[in-house]
């Protein structure tokens, strides 16, 4: 059996090497090492403007699909008021880092369970694909990269497990979809000290926030949880005496698997319309632009047999009786979860993650590990 000592030595090296989006290649280095002087036969997957990805594969039998276990190995960067080693510092049962709980946690279990796997510890009946990926963080070009390179298919994949945080005895069976849209109104420019003359932009852009306040966001009764919109950004204005004939606008909308994108930016289109606004105001709206396909809701049924099995095992690690969950906001889980894969989220537990003083709590790394494992060994 895997020592919990072993997996926080694992997680201790991964936490000592910056890795912020963008500047992955160093840990993209450990990590292939690390399987490599194992005994596997690692590759690397460039991804644009980010450090590659690190695959290595367990086969079982080539007759049989494939279980991925995906984790990202990139973080945000160090945000300011750490009272702790922002590169490792343990207290207690509390193991403190940038990433150690998001999600270099999940990372250091999958790799030990790469290891243990090579150790006979585990005798998993699916092939195993291991995929460390980049860019998380911005726009999941690690794990699209290896989407659009057929490393990861539906045909190929029976099942999925991304290794983000969870708190003990929950884990994700599924994501809220997001679409940010940018929303450019134009009004009529005229002398700021006539401004009956004009149309102020920045006048019709406050009324279409009010507006869109009415906007319905939908509820999940199953898993209890609303969609959510969030105006994350307003521009415009001018320093000269004239009335703003420009605004733009930056509307953030995280949806549900019960939604669409089509409907989502329906919905907007149509609270705008019935807006009452200047008849010389022009209002266009557009999908914000993003290097990657804007992440997509799913979720995988309770019934499904990876949902049932990490169960059961959530249960004996934890004695807890697990809860089924959505993720509130998208992660790389989406686009493999948008392939049609059965896909979960499972990792160990920890708190203030993007923010100081960040942590993982160090018994839930061999709880989680015996969930890997349990999953590995009677998931077929």
């Amino acid at each position: 059996m895997m020592q919990a000592n072993r997996i926080l030595k694992i997680l201790q090296e991964l936490v000592r090497i910056p890795s912020q989006y963008g500047n992955e290649q160093q840990i993209s280095s450990w990590i292939f090492d690390f399987l490599a002087e194992l005994g596997y036969d690692p590759h690397t997957v460039e991804v644009p403007d980010s450090g590659p990805n690190v695959v290595a594969e367990f086969n079982v039998d080539s007759t049989q699909p494939w279980i991925l276990l995906n984790s990202h190995s990139d973080t945000v960067e160090a945000m300011r008021g750490w009272t702790r080693d922002p590169y490792g510092e343990r207290v207690g049962d509390k193991f403190y880092g940038i990433g150690a709980c998001d999600m270099k946690s999940g990372l250091a279990v999958q790799l030990a369970i790469m290891e243990g796997l090579l150790k006979d510890e585990c005798k998993p009946k699916l092939n195993v694909l291991f995929t460390a990926v980049t860019d998380e963080e911005l726009w999941s070009r690690g794990t699209v990269t290896l989407i659009e390179k057929e490393i990861i298919t539906a045909e190929k994949v029976a099942y999925a497990i991304v290794g983000e945080p969870h708190y003990l005895g929950n884990f994700l069976v599924g994501r809220r979809g997001r679409l940010i849209l940018d929303i450019t109104v134009h009004g009529k420019a005229a002398h700021g000290a006539t401004p009956k003359r004009g149309v102020n932009a920045i006048n019709e852009a406050a009324r279409l926030v009010q507006s869109l306040e009415s906007l319905d966001v939908g509820y999940m009764e199953e898993f209890d949880i609303e969609g959510s919109k969030c105006f994350l950004a307003i521009h415009g204005g001018v320093i000269s005496l004239s009335v703003p004939e420009t605004v733009s606008l930056v509307l953030d909308r995280h949806y549900l698997p019960t939604q669409t994108s089509e409907m989502v930016l329906d919905a907007v289109l149509e609270i705008m319309k019935n807006t009452e606004l200047d008849p010389s105001t022009s209002v266009k709206v557009n999908i914000h632009p993003r290097p990657t396909q804007a992440p997509l809701p799913f979720y995988t049924p309770l019934d499904n047999p990876l949902v049932r099995v990490a169960a059961e095992e959530v249960k004996l690690a934890t004695g807890i009786d697990p809860r089924f969950l959505l993720g509130r906001t998208v992660a790389d889980s989406n686009f493999i979860g948008m392939l049609g894969i059965p896909t979960i989220d499972l990792g160990p537990s920890g708190k203030k993650s993007h923010s100081a003083d960040e942590w993982c709590d160090i018994p839930s790394l061999k709880q989680i590990y015996q969930v890997y494992q349990g999953i590995l060994t009677k998931i077929s």
